[in-house]
């Protein structure tokens, strides 16, 4: 049920930055902020939070919200303001909370001058300005509300995506992992997704291998000029070759000035 507010949306709105927030419960505070387009690291802070609640109450106790245009305010907070059932803690999920509707992330704001204790808000957006209302009303409950979940850079994935494999026991090749960002993209969760089905293919050899990446997964990403280039650089004519008959519509003059620069 609902719970009672305490003081007026007036009240509330001028003491926000003067008001320290409740704490969370569980050792958690009352809100978050998911915030980066890498979408594993995304789905794994949902995951987290998830795994925190009771399971015996989690059908009672867990509200998850797609941002839209027709999103109802009031229903919003209600939730928030909606007790636990047992001993748990409620959880309440908004996804796309960079495209909320003015009057919701207004709403947000002001509720979360007064959460409910008994309550966790976990805003996932792709970006949130930190100059906005609600970006700053979710890092006031605490110096871990904003966990950053930004892209990582293409170059960095190949190591991090075996630093996360290894961690996740499937370990794999790092040159195996640069062919696997090369040929499916830098979407994180494509890359986890395709981590574990070749695991499921080829873990019975202890790890994942070029090889393995070469035999069992199609290119669907565009080829981009960097493959071409680091093919030649490290003398592997066919690779170059093929990744060059790959391209869409390449531009010989841009590639010969590239070529140019990486060999200078």
């Amino acid at each position: 049920m609902p719970r009672t507010r305490k003081g007026s949306a007036a009240t509330g709105q001028k003491a926000l930055g003067d008001q320290k927030p409740k704490a969370g419960p569980a050792g958690l505070l009352c809100a978050y902020a998911a915030i980066g387009t890498d979408e594993a690291r995304r789905k794994e802070v949902v995951r987290r939070l998830k795994a925190r609640l009771d399971p015996g109450m989690a059908a009672f106790n867990l509200d998850e919200r797609a941002a839209s245009a027709d999103m109802d305010p009031g229903g919003l907070v209600a939730s928030l303001n909606t007790l636990p059932v047992g001993s748990a803690f409620r959880l309440v999920v908004v996804t796309g909370a960079d495209h909320l509707p003015k009057a919701v992330s207004e709403a947000i704001v002001s509720y979360l001058d007064n959460p409910n204790p008994g309550c966790v808000l976990l805003l996932v957006a792709d970006s949130l300005s930190k100059g906005t209302r609600l970006y700053k009303a979710v890092a006031r409950q605490g110096k871990s509300s904003i966990i950053e979940c930004a892209a990582k850079k293409a170059w960095e994935l190949p190591g991090y995506l075996a630093k996360r494999s290894a961690a996740r026991g499937m370990p794999i090749d790092v040159d195996a992992a640069q062919e696997l960002v090369e040929r499916v993209g830098e979407s994180t969760l494509m890359l986890d997704r395709q981590v574990s089905s070749l695991w499921e293919l080829c873990g019975q050899n202890g790890r994942i291998t070029l090889a393995d990446v070469q035999d069992h997964v199609a290119r669907t990403a565009e080829v981009k000029p960097w493959g071409f280039l680091d093919a030649v650089c490290n003398r592997d004519a066919t690779k170059a070759l093929t990744l060059y008959n790959l391209m869409r519509n390449p531009s010989e003059i841009a590639l010969l000035a590239l070529l140019g620069g990486r060999i200078r």
